[in-house]
């Protein structure tokens, strides 16, 4: 005999095949692997059970990271369009996204308390 959950799951889920409620014969299948032995679990149910892994970085570092990167665009695209060198472009954009980042990183405190 197949688990409760199961049962119900296939109760309420759509068929693969048709998009209807589950046939018999789906019911049926299951409980002969059930009776056999085959006792694995369902793909949906295996991938439920993965731990989710922490993110690669926090949201405040994200978005410090995006408004640096967005103010060394800005500025480098001001310095190539009055300068017409990409290669001063270039630099005053990657220090002016350093700069940036030490700003909003200070900025943006963590310890601050929200209302």
């Amino acid at each position: 005999m197949p688990p409760a959950h199961l049962e119900d799951f296939l109760r309420r889920a759509p068929s693969s095949r048709t998009g209807a409620d589950p046939s018999p014969d789906d019911v049926q299948a299951l409980h002969h692997k059930q009776a056999r032995g085959d006792t694995r679990q369902p793909p949906w149910e295996h991938s439920l059970s993965k731990p989710i892994p922490p993110p690669l970085l926090s949201i405040r570092t994200a978005l410090i990271f995006l408004l640096g990167v967005l103010c060394g665009t800005a500025v480098a695209a001001l310095t190539a369009l009055t300068q017409r060198n990409l290669t001063e472009a270039a630099l005053a954009g990657l220090t002016a996204t350093g700069s940036a980042i030490v700003f909003f990183h200070k900025a943006i405190d963590p310890d601050t308390p929200r209302r």
